[in-house]
């Protein structure tokens, strides 16, 4: 909003004493012996500009240098590239010498006061002002400013040239700006004096908006660490008094500690954790002790690897998950509605079919957090299913393990560890085997117990989910106040210009 502001002339007050931004073009234009430069024919569409101000094509106020040379005769020179530079900033970031950076191909040499900008899509909102000489990437334009260069530079981050630069940005293969639609890009023009002025304003407000963010970040790190501290205390608790002391705490400040949808999920793993220490519900002395055992001691039945040809889109086969059905629910259910479908026989429906209470855990993902999640299949959708071959089918022995009680369990942060210790990566994808999950050992409570504790989980997690969507629903309001907030400041200042 800022750099809109700024570069439309609603930023500072125009002054009658400044010479005209015509008045700067022309003696340009006789400098540099030049006429006025096509500009692109969409100046039309935008807003008046003040009457002190003119529209020029970006070569009127500006030049693309571009001197190629070879890095090795200059392996100790200041090597700069678009990932060195701050989107959206105008700072940078990181600079290396064309050794460090390990350079090979030809690079277009820069010098202190020029402007670098990257003209590859997605970097077209990446420019810095340099204070030194050097070598840029290839993919990169190095600029000689004629007007203001950090009042250039304001603009080119603006969103009013980043319009243009995507506009122009018409090759497929590599988008990018060439130097003919980049110079034919029009560039709205203030007096020199008020290019200064606007540049120092600007740079006060963007030192309050850095100032805010510095705040924000600070305060999100004092909740993040509060609210580590506040689950901790419930998963460490020694006794009923202690658990007690640090529900209320939690109960207390939850609407700080849990203030955005993220922080629901320390929440979520922390009700886990309780669950498998018998912290959620109340023992019943009469009930026998939990034992200790390996998820392969649980199973009724081996486990199965899911069937490996590919799905299709007719909707006349049998549904068959995708991959993601087993990790797309933050409650550990399976999601029955995401499928494809497949052509099967009745011997290869039988072999893969689900059932209620089947778990299903990932076998290959990309990300190490879905690799050997549980899920459990409820059998919803009212119709056969069948599952892929990079999900792993289990079936639990009713008579010990509760399938809903399992599910909690296999995902609770402790068995985490230890699934995630397993997993290896192949092909570019992490995976685990059967053999390696069935060796996690759980700890189990009575029946009647787990069956207690799953439903207690199952109510906390549901809430949670309530949560969180009222987080994203009031960030919503928050954006939406925000966004009406700035169009009512941007038609303020307009109407004051006018």
């Amino acid at each position: 909003m800022i750099l809109a502001v700024a570069v439309q002339g609603r930023l500072e007050r125009q002054s009658e004493k400044d010479e005209s931004a015509a008045l700067l073009l022309n003696r340009i234009r006789d400098v540099r012996k030049k006429k006025p430069a096509k500009v692109a024919g969409t100046v039309r569409k935008l807003r008046p500009l003040p009457e002190s101000w003119e529209w020029a094509a970006f070569s009127d106020v500006a030049q693309i240098a571009s001197n190629l040379v070879d890095p090795k005769q200059h392996m100790t020179a200041f090597h700069v590239a678009p990932n060195h530079i701050e989107k959206g900033s105008g700072r940078l970031l990181d600079c290396r010498t064309v050794a460090e950076d390990k350079v090979k191909s030809s690079k277009h040499q820069f010098f202190a006061g020029q402007i670098l900008y990257s003209k590859i899509r997605p970097n077209l909102s990446k420019a810095v002002i340099v204070d030194f000489d050097g070598l840029c990437s290839a993919d990169m334009y190095p600029i000689n400013p004629y007007i203001d260069a950090r009042y250039l530079l304001t603009f080119i981050l603006s969103p009013i040239f980043l319009r243009f630069a995507i506009k122009t940005d018409t090759r497929v293969a590599m988008p990018k700006i060439n130097q003919t639609a980049l110079n034919q890009i029009p560039v709205a023009v203030p007096p020199l004096a008020e290019q200064k002025r606007i540049v120092s304003k600007v740079d006060r407000l963007m030192g309050i908006c850095d100032r805010l963010e510095s705040e924000r970040r600070e305060t999100l790190s004092l909740t993040d660490r509060s609210r580590r501290s506040v689950l901790a205390s419930l998963t460490s608790s020694r006794d009923a008094s202690e658990l007690a002391s640090s529900w209320r705490r939690l109960s207390d400040h939850f609407e700080i500690l849990h203030n955005r949808p993220e922080t629901l999920a320390d929440l979520r793993q922390t009700t886990l954790a309780l669950a498998v220490q018998g912290k959620l519900v109340k023992q019943d002395p009469n009930d026998e002790p939990a034992f200790e055992a390996k998820l392969e001691d649980l199973l009724r039945e081996k486990s199965l690897n899911g069937y490996s040809k590919k799905p299709g889109e007719d909707e006349n086969g049998v549904p068959i998950l995708r991959i993601s059905a087993g990790t797309a629910r933050n409650d550990f259910y399976v999601e029955e509605s995401d499928h494809k479908w497949i052509e099967l026989t009745d011997v290869e429906i039988d072999k893969f079919r689900l059932e209620r209470d089947d778990l299903l855990a990932c076998r290959f993902n990309g990300n190490l957090h879905f690799v050997g999640r549980f899920s459990l299949y409820r059998s919803c959708s009212d119709t056969t299913q069948v599952f892929p071959d990079k999900l792993i089918r289990f079936r639990v022995d009713l008579s010990r393990l509760n399938p809903r009680f399992a599910v909690f369990a296999l995902n609770s942060a402790s068995s985490r560890k230890k699934i995630e210790s397993f997993c290896a990566t192949t092909a570019g994808n992490i995976g685990i085997s059967a053999t390696n999950l069935k060796t996690i050992v759980l700890r189990v409570p009575p029946l009647k117990e787990q069956e207690k504790i799953a439903t207690k989980v199952d109510r906390l997690l549901a809430q949670c989910d309530r949560v969180a969507e009222q987080l994203r629903d009031r960030q919503a309001t928050t954006e939406q106040l925000l966004t009406a907030t700035i169009h009512q400041i941007l038609k303020t200042s307009e109407d004051r210009s006018q």
